[in-house]
């Protein structure tokens, strides 16, 4: 701002501001060209120390301070300014300021994106290639997210279900290999089994028909006849067993 006059403004014996002092030499004894009495009526009621007060239609501001004389304000200090410089300064570097101003508010977007993205995109996308890989299988992963918000909560939660299975896996891995001896154990019962009930009655269904065939009486040729047909019934349940046990299990072998 270019200062421009100077003025101390007194009050007279009618309560009148007059300038006592000024810059401006063909003011001084004259009245003030303020409404000097709202001004100092403002300095009372608000306490202010300094007051601006614009001009209308122009770029000129005049700062005003009160003269206290034993706590009683007199007069008023009066300094004039002109403010042509100050805007045209501003109206030149205006395009100036609005590159800064728009590359300050990118630099800003760009800060919060960048944080934005740190708080909260990327633990998401850390979460979803972590619970992929929970899903194909992999319970050994551990969502590394230590948040307290709803995030790191569900993340907790994913941890604690990926440990819960891979407990549950194992027990049924023991399980599953208790039962596969147990079926084997089975397989060698029934293979043993169908060997020592086939080979006792393979002479009794060779030789039976044979005798009977030889025998004349008519009443025990009677009785080997039921003896060959529970045989044979003997035989070809042993072996519809055994066929069925074969289909269950293919190591059985008869």
């Amino acid at each position: 701002p270019e200062l421009l006059k100077i003025s101390i403004n007194l009050l007279d014996e009618q309560d009148e501001l007059k300038v006592f002092v000024s810059t401006d030499k063909q003011s001084i004894g004259n009245l003030s060209s303020l409404d000097n009495n709202i001004a100092l009526r403002d300095f009372y009621n608000k306490n202010y120390s300094v007051g601006i007060i614009p001009h209308e239609d122009t770029h000129m501001i005049t700062v005003i301070a009160p003269v206290n004389l034993s706590g009683q304000i007199v007069g008023t200090y009066e300094m004039l300014f002109s403010m042509e410089k100050t805007y045209a300064t501003l109206n030149t570097h205006r395009n100036f300021l609005i590159l800064i101003s728009v590359i300050s508010l990118f630099a800003l977007v760009f800060s919060f994106l960048f944080l934005l993205r740190r708080a909260i995109v990327k633990p998401i996308i850390t979460f979803r290639d972590d619970a992929k890989l929970i899903g194909k299988g992999n319970l050994d992963v551990k969502i590394d997210i230590k948040s307290r918000d709803e995030l790191g909560e569900l993340a907790s939660a994913f941890n604690q279900m990926a440990s819960d299975l891979k407990s549950s896996r194992a027990k049924i891995q023991r399980y599953s290999k208790t039962l596969e001896q147990l079926l084997k154990q089975k397989d060698e019962f029934i293979g043993q089994l169908g060997h020592d009930l086939k080979n006792p009655l393979q002479p009794l269904v060779g030789l039976l028909p044979i005798i009977m065939k030889q025998e004349k009486d008519p009443k025990l040729k009677e009785h080997l006849r039921i003896i060959v047909h529970n045989v044979e019934y003997m035989r070809d349940l042993i072996f519809e067993t055994l066929e069925l046990a074969r289909l269950r299990s293919s190591n059985i072998k008869f």
